[in-house]
């Protein structure tokens, strides 16, 4: 009599997701501790000086009341991630540009709060 193999947790597949979808998306390949990193920056957002490039983790939006979408740059890139706040964990990671200016936009976001910024760093 075998026993049924069980199965991960939730946090656990979100961090294989994520892995996939850094890969598959934007080439990028990040090993677990990495990708907790980024959740690391997430979680400590406002206490944060800006990167090299002066840019933040930004807060897009939120999705539901427990996920949020995050834009944050790495190696060279602006990422946008969907953060899970009762895990602490990153659930994916959206395809280049979705939720930034100029990109698809992510369901639920308000724009409006783009177009000013645009504005605002042209001028």
């Amino acid at each position: 009599m075998s026993r049924k193999k069980k199965r991960p947790a939730k946090g656990v597949c979100q961090l294989a997701h994520t892995k996939r979808r850094l890969s598959t998306r934007y080439g990028l390949d990040l090993n677990l501790s990495e990708i907790r990193a980024l959740a690391k920056k997430i979680q400590t957002a406002h206490k944060q000086p800006p990167e090299a490039n002066g840019v933040y983790p930004e807060c897009l939006g939120r999705q539901s009341n427990r996920l949020t979408i995050w834009a944050l740059p790495c190696r060279d890139v602006v990422l946008t991630l969907v953060y899970d706040s009762i895990r602490h964990t990153i659930v994916t990671v959206l395809p280049k540009g979705t939720g930034l200016p100029g990109g698809p936009p992510v369901k639920g976001l308000d724009w409006k709060r783009f177009e000013n910024n645009e504005e605002e760093a042209t001028v």
